[in-house]
């Protein structure tokens, strides 16, 4: 394309960082141009120029955020739940910080024990199985940028120093002051007579009075 224009020449079209490096020193383009990635990770520019290109959050190419033109005018991500909510209050520094466990090292658990760290909590992410990831690292068999995301998630656990504990399960003895359920239920002081609800992931509140551990 160079070659046969005088003007500068833009590259775009799922691009990902490492892909706009070697076209730039290919000489295939004079600029590069992304879309979806910044909408993944607004903070891309920062990370590579501080040399942490593992910390920048992967597009997966789902178009989540382009289907969305279609019934709403701001767009949403599947990787970066704070956009089209950036009116949305930002996450505050803990006060006091506490011992935080998140049982489950899947996507959301692993999303769950980030932020948890950023506001500044003692985090420990438990996990049954010898690896993080759950469903997304099994849909990465044909899926690969879910593997991308996987990797991502671990670099920023590791990043906010979070303890992650594979394989291990949660035991009733620790009694916790406070056991999370999923998003549909509220925080469940420990001590609080409580049915454990039948969940697949067997998860329990409060981890005390509960018989599945």
């Amino acid at each position: 394309m160079k070659a046969a224009v005088d003007v500068p020449v833009i590259a775009v079209g799922r691009i990902r960082p490492d892909d706009g490096e070697r076209i730039l020193a290919d000489g295939g383009a004079d600029l590069i141009a992304m879309g979806r990635q910044l909408l993944a990770d607004p903070h891309l520019p920062n990370r590579l120029a501080e040399g942490r290109p593992d910390l920048v959050r992967p597009c997966i190419n789902c178009f989540v955020c382009v289907a969305q033109n279609f019934w709403s005018a701001a767009p949403v991500c599947a990787v970066n739940a704070q956009l089209g909510h950036q009116d949305w209050p930002k996450p505050t520094p803990a006060a006091p910080p506490r011992h935080v466990v998140v049982v489950g090292g899947g996507p959301g658990g692993m999303e769950a024990a980030r932020v948890a760290a950023e506001r500044g909590h003692r985090v420990t992410l438990l996990e049954r199985a010898n690896h993080l990831g759950g469903t997304a690292r099994f849909s990465s068999l044909t899926t690969p940028l879910n593997g991308d995301l996987v990797r991502w998630r671990a670099a920023a656990l590791a990043e906010a120093n979070v303890e992650v504990r594979p394989p291990q399960r949660p035991r009733r003895q620790w009694s916790p002051r406070c056991a999370r359920m999923p998003w549909w239920w509220p925080p469940v002081p420990s001590g609080t007579a409580q049915t454990c609800p039948e969940l697949t992931c067997r998860m329990c509140f409060p981890a005390t009075t509960c018989a599945a551990f």
